[in-house]
Parts: C-alpha cells; structure tokens; sequence
C-alpha cells in the first residue's frame, strides 16, 4: 500500500490517500502519522479527509488492525470523511472511525468533502481561500 498524508488547510484539515493493497502495519503507520501530526499541529476541530481512491484490498487481519487503531487527541477531533474504495473499504473505513468516536460521513470525492466540511464547520475559510498543501508520502 502506498499513502500519503497532507494538510489540505494547514491545522485544520487533514487528508490521507491511500492506494494499492494494505497491510496491517502500514495502516498502523500511517494512522500514528496522522496522530502525530493532529497533536503537533492541529487546530480544533481538526477534520480527516480518508480518501481510499485506489485502494484495493484491506488487510486480511482487520479486525486486529481495527483494535489497534487510536485517537490520541480526541479534543481535536473534528470530522471523518471517507471517500472512495469499493462499498466494503467505505464500509470498513467507516465502522472504524465511528468505533473510535469519530463523527463519520461518506463523500464522493474529496471536493464533495471539503464543500461540506466548509458548511458544517463554519471556522473553515472559504473555497477561495488558498490553502497550500504541505504534505509528505508514508
């Protein structure tokens, strides 16, 4: 599997690619990036955009994967938006999320979960501000 993690607005909304074929310990990577990342930078609410496009196969051993997976800021937590992947990795992406207490929404791309991101948390600043992505592959 391969991921990426970047700040679409910087401390404030966080997004995670990830594509190919996962592995338990690369989801556990990548999810203690994003927690590292909410804990040293974020601004709450922080909100997580899952974007699964180009995902294709979860690990054989989710359920463990899914025990393991945590929220170490959860005074940060914002949204999770899962987009993309087949209904199962939607699926999957969203029971894990909502297990650890997160506030969940399924979108169709990223820019469906932005817009709606912007009309649920109004400190977001508007579409036309430019935010620069600051990102970094996993």
């Amino acid at each position: 599997m391969a991921a990426t993690i970047e700040w679409l607005l910087p401390g404030r909304v966080l997004r995670a690619h990830f594509w190919g074929e996962a592995t338990g310990a690369e989801a556990l990577a990548v999810n203690d990036e994003m927690q590292g990342w909410i804990g040293q930078d974020g601004i709450a609410p922080v909100h997580v955009i899952l974007d699964l496009t180009g995902l294709e196969q979860l690990p054989p051993n989710i359920r463990g994967v899914m025990s393991k997976m945590r929220v170490d800021h959860p005074q940060k937590s914002g949204w999770t938006m899962v987009v993309g992947g087949s209904p199962a990795i939607r699926f999957i992406a969203a029971v894990t999320a909502q297990v650890l207490r997160q506030k969940v929404r399924l979108a169709t791309s990223v820019d469906d979960a932005c817009a709606f991101l912007r009309r649920a948390d109004l400190t977001l600043p508007p579409a036309s501000s430019p935010a620069p992505p600051a990102g970094t592959a996993v």
